[in-house]
């Protein structure tokens, strides 16, 4: 009878599942499936019965004091544990997928500054003059982004479309868009020649 009870033990011990902790001897689990040891003495020490069975190998002080760890739950049939490890995949794919569409819009991002700012190197400069708001491409005497008006000898940038801004107005546009603020004409490097004029078509 007492060998049948010890039988029953073992079996009810195997069943035992620790579904959130891990081995401090050989780092099995999460989980860990059959008995656990918990250290009494430590904050947070565990052992399969593997690893407990080789404690003085472990180096474990030897006067802690071990109890059985209270189980989780019971072992789950196995399309509870496949729904279980199909979950966790599905959910590290979602972060990883997350992740690398936040680094590609950064990348994008980045790329998209860049060619802004080689645009903005390559654009001509020039003294604003009353000739120049004139022209007939021209929007007026007055910058189309901060609506200041120009002030004659002032720097402003012209770009291929005959449409000139200040530096300053014009850079964080640039920053995210390489078309005319004005007439939508694109701004890109190829159409500004590297003296700082319009490339020929």
């Amino acid at each position: 009878a007492d060998e049948e009870e010890d039988d029953d033990d073992g079996s009810e011990a195997g069943r035992e599942v620790h579904p959130h902790v891990t081995c401090d001897g050989c780092h099995s689990g999460p989980p860990l499936v059959g008995r656990v040891m918990h250290c009494a003495d430590c904050e947070d020490f565990d052992l399969c019965a593997r690893c407990y069975g080789d404690l003085a190998v472990l180096g474990h002080p030897r006067g802690h004091r071990f109890r059985p760890r209270p189980a989780g739950g019971r072992r789950a049939a196995p399309s509870q544990f496949l729904l279980q490890m199909l979950e966790s995949a599905m959910l590290s794919e979602a972060l990883r997928r997350s992740v690398d569409a936040d680094a590609g819009r950064e990348d994008e991002a980045a790329r998209a500054a860049a060619r802004g700012a080689e645009v903005m190197e390559r654009l001509p400069r020039e003294a604003w003059s009353p000739a120049l708001g004139s022209a007939e491409q021209c929007q007026g005497v007055e910058c189309a982004l901060c609506l200041e008006e120009y002030e004659a000898g002032e720097e402003v940038l012209k770009l291929p479309c005959g449409h000139f801004f200040h530096e300053e107005c014009v850079k964080p546009w640039f920053a995210k868009s390489l078309l005319c603020p004005l007439c939508q004409q694109e701004v890109s490097p190829a159409a500004v020649a590297p003296d700082g004029g319009s490339s020929p078509p």
